[in-house]
């Protein structure tokens, strides 16, 4: 018996036809697609890498540089003081008495100076015939002893006008830091020529190990380094060690944006450009890493490429028998959707590409109506936004003139008045920018808080030109109002009316309750107003205000705020008799209950 083998033809729908020559079209794609960006961006992206690396490099060494300049100035102001002069420039004392009494003045001194700045361990000041004074009493004998040592001894052998030392061991009373220090030379501010001693800050190293270890991530070594190789910070995580002085020794590749790039066979290493003290970072990437990185933007360059040619092939499916109903009933649903009903769930069963369309439309319009609830949400907090724009207001002149008088006070000498006023100013600052649970809202207590600290520098600024009255009810204290409503409104009485009289100023603040309202009345007998110009602040809040009139500085804010809160039902109350008085009068309701951003 023979067998005989049959053929037996194999047929292939259309719609598998389809799809196998759809599926070779893609894949050809996107083989093709991916090898030549590959190709075409590989160098492109490298280098990007590096310069990216370069310039985090760079940031981390302008944050540096801020400190290091900052810490010139700190000690230079430190220099400057009259006091300091003085203590570096008397020739002898008159008895232990006067010797301890100035000291105890520049221990002073130099603790407020210390205070300053959470980074500095400790201050002393060195004359040239050995005494020292420090920040803490029993710290000068630690002092005058270490002078002896590689740290000091290596300054006066190469003497500058500025120094950081290598990092050592500081002890206190107390326990042991890893310091680096920094010496300058101190001159007479009335012989520049004349050397005159020391000023010696003992730094936290750990505040600068702080500063570049978030940046050191993402690199396999990382090194901090001083001008003689040192290193101060250094991070090793392979099998790399970065040598600086091998790199000095090299010869950079490439420069990029102020850094040197020197190759290596298994990554790169880029050299930032000396800081101003001789300090310098360099950080080794291996290539894996920078692999890492391009293969990431490649992933996805391939993963866009590859969802791009989905879609195509989904477009050009062909339209089968029995999809009329389904094409019809999503049809319906998008009307509905169009009409504005978004409670649509389509149902399709047809088991192909149109119930994935109708799982899809489902899906789009959950996704629709979660992007209209944060479009809500956005024009929220973009209003809010706005508000806290408005609220974030700060007079710059103010600022000005509040420094330009602790410049003047200082050069008086009057350091209690400074250092009253300053704290004026400081808590007037942390008001401005202070959020909290209350968020726009404050207290009638927090409010006149700020605004007797405002007076307080004011009345440093012009003593005895003005009296402010407080006419304040208790029960009203705990009451709630929007914040930084009160001291505009005292700043425009003063600077627009009293300032410009002749008379002896004086200002009322008023603050009651009246039936369901809280009323605040700010009264002051200055130059006054016309009736034109009460009219043009009193339209403030809706923009009619002329910028020439200068009495609108808060006015326009304030009223904003309140139309905003409270409604057209509530808001402000100009009136005045020109070169007698002005009075202003917020009202708002009242209530004592705690209030929500």
């Amino acid at each position: 018996m023979i067998i005989r083998k049959v053929k037996i033809p194999v047929k292939i729908g259309i719609k598998a036809k389809i799809l196998i020559s759809t599926s070779m079209v893609v894949i050809v794609s996107l083989v093709i697609s991916c090898s030549v960006a590959y190709l075409y961006f590989l160098n492109i992206l490298k280098e990007q890498v590096i310069k990216d690396d370069g310039m985090r490099l760079n940031l981390t060494k302008g944050h540096l540089e801020y400190v290091i300049d900052d810490i010139k100035n700190y000690s230079n102001n430190i220099a400057l003081s009259t006091n300091v002069q003085d203590f570096f420039k008397v020739n002898s004392w008159k008895g232990n008495m006067d010797e301890l009494r100035y000291k105890y003045t520049i221990r002073s001194i130099l603790m407020n100076f210390k205070s300053l700045r959470e980074y500095v361990q400790s201050l002393a000041i060195i004359r040239q015939d050995g005494v020292v004074c420090t920040n803490d009493e029993p710290f000068d004998n630690y002092i005058r002893d270490s002078l002896s040592e590689e740290w000091f001894l290596k300054y006066k052998k190469e003497p500058s006008q500025f120094y950081f030392s290598d990092p050592r061991i500081q002890s206190d009373r107390y326990s042991k830091f890893e310091v680096i220090t920094y010496i300058t030379e101190v001159r007479d501010i009335d012989n520049p020529m004349q050397f005159i001693g020391y000023i010696v800050v003992n730094l936290y190293k750990d505040h600068f190990e702080k500063m570049i270890k978030p940046e050191s991530e993402g690199f396999e070594s990382y090194i901090l380094y001083e001008s003689n190789y040192k290193a101060i910070f250094e991070k090793n995580t392979g099998n790399y060690s970065i040598n600086p002085a091998f790199l000095s020794q090299q010869k950079a590749a490439d420069s990029s944006y102020g850094s040197h790039i020197y190759r290596e066979s298994n990554g790169y290493v880029i050299l930032s450009a000396p800081m101003s003290n001789g300090w310098q970072l360099a950080s080794f990437t291996s290539n894996s890493t920078s692999f890492k990185k391009i293969n990431y933007i490649l992933y996805i360059f391939i993963f866009l490429i590859a969802g791009s040619l989905i879609l195509i092939i989904l477009t050009i499916m062909p339209i089968v028998l029995g999809i009329t109903k389904p094409v019809t009933n999503l049809t319906k649903a998008m009307n509905k959707v169009s009409g504005g009903n978004m409670d649509i769930n389509l149902k399709i069963d047809s088991g192909d590409e149109l119930q994935i369309l109708g799982d899809g439309f489902n899906r789009m319009i959950q996704e629709l109506k979660s992007y209209i609830e944060k479009s809500i949400e956005y024009e929220k907090t973009k209003r809010n936004m706005e508000f806290s724009l408005l609220l974030s207001q700060i007079n710059p002149h103010f600022i000005y003139n509040t420094l330009n008088t602790v410049i003047y006070l200082a050069k008086k000498n009057q350091t209690e008045d400074i250092a009253n006023m300053m704290d004026s100013f400081i808590r007037i600052l942390q008001d401005a920018v202070k959020i909290n649970d209350q968020g726009v809202f404050a207290t009638v207590r927090q409010e006149v808080d700020v605004a007797k600290h405002y007076v307080n520098i004011q009345q440093y600024r012009y003593p005895e030109r003005f009296n402010v009255i407080w006419n304040l009810s208790v029960d009203v204290m705990d009451a709630w109002v929007p914040k930084t409503i009160l001291q505009p409104l005292i700043e425009n009485a003063l600077i627009h009316g009293v300032f410009p009289s002749d008379k002896q100023g004086k200002i009322e603040v008023i603050v009651t309750k009246q039936d369901n309202d809280l009323v605040i009345e700010v009264w002051d007998n200055g130059t006054g107003m016309d009736e034109d110009t009460v009219k043009l602040l009193q339209n403030a809040g809706e923009g009619a205000v002329d910028k020439s009139v200068m009495r609108s500085i808060g006015i326009p804010n304030i009223i904003n705020r309140i139309s905003y809160l409270y409604g057209e039902n509530y808001g402000m109350n100009i009136s005045s008799s020109i070169n007698e008085w002005t009075r202003i009068v917020v009202r708002i309701p009242y209530s004592n209950a705690v209030k929500a951003s």
